[in-house]
């Protein structure tokens, strides 16, 4: 964008240089929705691939209803969950899809519904059962 603007190049070191200086500053910002997310009484959490220099990597979130925590990582299970230190000192309620590894921190386990209902909607349209409708008819009234 400066060199858009102002025909000016920005060297590498420059944009490392305004990278840790942002990150410096938004520290404390950080810090304290960490510390929000640990102590609220609801957290829900969920994990989507995404790449990063042509990779695979991991974007996690943990997010309540005021605030929302992104870290990406490189793996995908507790290697993250416990790098990224939320979630592991949380006792309260935390929302999750049912993926194996939440399962393993100690709190109150609540299943998404909207994950739920993805697969009762899969399992209806696949099967042409009629069970999975009644599930959905259940979860959402």
């Amino acid at each position: 964008m400066i060199d858009d603007l102002y025909g000016l190049e920005v060297s590498p070191a420059t944009l490392l240089a305004w990278i840790e200086e942002a990150g410096q500053m938004l520290r404390p910002a950080v810090e304290s929705i960490t510390q929000a997310l640990i102590e609220a009484p609801v957290v829900h959490a969920d994990e989507s691939g995404l790449r990063v220099a042509s990779c695979l990597h991991w974007l996690h979130t943990a997010a309540s209803e005021t605030h929302t925590w992104y870290g990406v990582h490189t793996k995908r299970g507790m290697e993250a969950i416990e790098a990224h230190g939320i979630l592991p000192k949380r006792i309260a309620t935390l929302v999750h899809d049912c993926w194996k590894p939440y399962w393993k921190l100690e709190c109150v386990h609540a299943l998404c519904n909207a994950h739920l209902l993805r697969e009762l909607v899969f399992l209806h349209e696949s099967t042409g059962q009629t069970w999975p409708q009644c599930m959905i008819d259940i979860l959402i009234s």
